[in-house]
């Protein structure tokens, strides 16, 4: 598996992605400026969620234009229609060393499983 503790400790860039519902090989994936419509849930190393999509509409961002942390810009992008993934994503792929006051402490890693729904 995947081992967030593990990045966060060894001060490793980047994101791993592991496929957890593949989509068909003929799936495209998205083109950069693409807006992504996602269902995600973001959790800390320890499993504690600090963020979900679900029961709510889809989430929507503008892809590569940085309206999101530079693990999501990066690891969505990699992603197919319909494919459903793990991006555990190292803290300066993510929020550094600021963090998110009250949800995400400095230099955490994260963890997300996202959906990519579809885009236009």
């Amino acid at each position: 598996g995947i081992n967030a503790e593990y990045m966060g400790r060894t001060g490793e860039v980047g994101f791993v992605r592991a496929v957890l519902r593949a989509a068909p090989e003929e799936a495209p994936r998205p083109p950069a400026g693409a807006r992504m419509q996602m269902h995600y849930t973001g959790t800390l190393p320890s499993g504690r969620q600090f963020d979900s999509s679900a029961g709510k509409p889809p989430f929507e961002f503008v892809l590569g234009k940085g309206q999101v942390i530079r693990g999501w810009d990066e690891g969505v992008a990699e992603m197919r229609r319909g494919e459903k993934a793990r991006l555990v994503i190292s803290p300066a792929f993510g929020y550094g060393a600021r963090g998110v006051p009250g949800a995400i402490p400095p230099n955490s890693p994260l963890v997300f499983e996202v959906e990519v729904l579809g885009w236009t």
